[in-house]
């Protein structure tokens, strides 16, 4: 599937995009969008009139510099944002002017900014940081594409309206744009636009989106500067789709896949209506369709998705991107899981988003999704990601997420072999995820933060040795196996380790459907003693003469549960579980308290992790 080889064909002049209708155009406006989305996008902007927009300070950008700190100037940065969309999306529904002083205001002050950039990104040929943005040498990152997109997507739909109020403004918003994002785009190398072989994240399409929406939602640019944009997007979104595994796996994780699979839906949207659908055969690749399945079959349920790396278990609910997706993929599945997340969801308004262009694509889609027959759908199938060693499993009781794969992934923790278990929608082993973002992150130090050591997940570590990050340190002779009673999944992790770590260590973990599952550790002649992991939401309590673990699971705080089925949220007042532990074992449970925001907002005050210590070489565990 080559997106470039499309593009090189093309032979026709290439249009403008043209999603949505302008703000002026009444008929669509209140026609497509509902009475009732128009009437809360309105009420929900009235706070805003005469709206200070928040100073951002030299000092607080320099934070990220000094002291690693990213969040005093990331919430005014993404407050301004995330206001300014409301304000226009209310101006779009009502249209009596009245909250276009403010937007002018919003407006004025990005444009005023000295770079968009975020300070994290504020990096510079050779690597260098700088502890504030050089207007010279202006760097697109996520956000400052994000901004350039917010921007055109603004004079989109108010551009006369705007113009009218302000002359000149259109030129002086166009003129930045220019200078911060086409300019560079056409004559600088970002890493992100990528390299034939080379591994790709979520930044390719995410950014890529951005900057197709800003040049082509424009009317004023010439031919020759539309295919040069066309042929750079094209040859960066060949490449992040050749990282990908034909399997579609994401291994970003759930929360990533919806600035990845999802940004690259949108980037193939603004591509085919340029074209005259030049790009439409393309929904039809197996491998894409694979790519925007994988999001639905990881849910669990609600907001809430198997999570390695830096995933959190909640990824968020599914919107009108999943569902378009699913539409043009033509998979009826995806499009009822998706239409029916996004109608058991009552916040439909996305104010959270600093993306303007996703709230008007929301807005339009809102009555089709809404009276979508979603029906109850079917629990996805299991299935096993060959590309990431990624298996996800259930039943009517538990939800069961294995990773095999390696310690080499974008957002990596060192957590090949660890499993998290969901029984009757209750966190049972789980996955703690990543804390706030700091410099720390992603330095050389990034594997000092705790939540990023095998040592806080669930698998054996030996003493003090844990395992390794890097792209030697993976699973081996991963095999996996279904019949309709039973899964299998068996993978060596002696090479996740340093080499005389252990001599050999296999686990196999079975999942009897409706019963239990099993887990064997084989332990061959360890450097130091061996020490299995087990991270809990629930406080264990031991019963040391049955050599039971047991546990009484709770809800997530905030009452969010992860349950089998809609139906079954809330509805289970207590539940059990037990670990089954072999003779021959100590175990020693901790709490540790949840001091991080971005941790506690997840999982409360604190979680638990269970340390088992012992002498076997075949170490045999269930649990029910």
């Amino acid at each position: 599937m080559s997106v470039l080889q499309i593009a090189t064909t093309l032979t026709r002049p290439l249009g403008a995009f043209r999603p949505y209708a302008v703000a002026e155009n009444r008929t669509d406006w209140e026609q497509l969008v509902p009475e009732y989305l128009r009437r809360d996008l309105i009420q929900a902007a009235r706070s805003f009139l005469h709206y200070d927009f928040p100073l951002l300070k030299a000092v607080d950008y320099m934070g990220f510099y000094r002291t690693g700190n990213r969040v005093d100037f990331e919430l005014p940065y993404f407050t301004r944002r995330r206001v300014l969309n409301t304000l226009i999306m209310a101006e779009c529904a009502e249209y009596q002017g009245r909250f276009l002083p403010d937007i002018l205001n919003g407006l004025v002050a990005l444009a005023e900014e000295s770079g968009w950039q975020l300070p994290a990104h504020n990096r510079y040929s050779g690597g260098t940081f700088l502890p504030l943005p050089d207007p010279g040498r202006p760097v697109i990152d996520l956000f400052a594409a994000e901004t350039a997109a917010q921007i055109s997507m603004a004079q989109y739909l108010l551009g006369e309206e705007l113009e009218t109020r302000c002359p000149g403004l259109r030129q002086r918003l166009t003129r930045t744009i220019d200078q911060r994002i086409l300019q560079p785009y056409l004559h600088d190398f970002f890493d992100w636009m990528g390299l034939p072989g080379e591994p790709s994240s979520n930044w390719t399409p995410w950014c890529t989106q951005n900057v197709l929406l800003t040049a082509f939602l424009r009317t004023d640019l010439d031919q020759q500067v539309k295919q040069r944009v066309l042929l750079q997007a094209c040859r960066s979104l060949d490449y992040f789709m050749d990282a990908y595994g034909e399997d579609g796996c994401c291994n970003e994780g759930a929360a990533y896949y919806r600035h990845a699979a999802l940004t690259l839906f949108n980037c193939l949207e603004v591509l085919n209506a340029v074209s005259q659908n030049a790009f439409h055969d393309v929904w039809q690749e197996p491998k894409l369709k694979h790519m925007a399945a994988y999001i639905m079959n990881v849910h669990v349920s609600g907001p809430l998705y198997a999570n390695f790396a830096d995933c959190a278990p909640t990824a968020g609910r599914a919107g009108c991107r999943e569902f378009l997706f699913a539409l043009r993929t033509g998979q009826a599945d995806m499009a009822c899981f998706a239409a029916r997340d996004y109608q058991q969801n009552p916040d439909h308004l996305n104010l959270e988003s600093e993306n303007l262009f996703y709230r008007v694509q929301a807005a339009f889609t809102e009555a089709e999704i809404m009276k979508y027959d979603a029906g109850v759908p079917a629990a996805p199938p299991d299935i096993y990601y060959p590309s990431n060693g990624l298996l996800i499993c259930r039943d009517c009781q538990y939800f069961l997420a294995v990773k095999a794969g390696g310690n080499d992934d974008s957002h990596n923790h060192n957590d090949t072999g660890s499993l998290t278990i969901y029984k009757a929608g209750r966190p049972l082993l789980i996955d703690v995820g990543v804390g706030t973002y700091t410099r720390q992150t992603f330095s050389e130090e990034r594997y000092q933060i705790w939540t990023m050591q095998s040592l806080y997940h669930n698998v054996f570590n030996f003493g003090s040795r844990q395992q390794l990050a890097g792209p030697a340190y993976q699973a081996k002779d991963t095999v996996e196996k279904a019949d309709a009673e039973t899964v299998w999944l068996s993978m060596d992790l002696t090479g996740c380790y340093a080499a005389d770590t252990v001599e050999s260590y296999v686990r196999t973990v079975s999942f009897h459907k409706n019963e239990r599952i099993e887990i064997c550790d084989h332990l061959l002649n360890p450097a130091e003693r061996p020490q299995l992991t087990l991270m809990t939401l629930a406080k264990p309590y031991f019963d040391q003469a049955r050599r039971i673990l047991q546990l009484q699971l709770p809800d997530l705080p905030g009452g969010q549960t992860l349950a089998t089925s809609p139906q079954d949220a809330g509805s289970v007042k207590t539940v059990s579980a037990r670990i089954y532990l072999p003779e021959s074992t100590e175990v020693n449970v901790e709490a540790i308290a949840l001091t991080d925001p971005k941790l506690a907002s997840v999982w409360g005050k604190e979680v638990y992790r269970t340390k088992v210590l012992t002498s076997a070489s075949r170490f045999f565990w269930t649990i029910e």
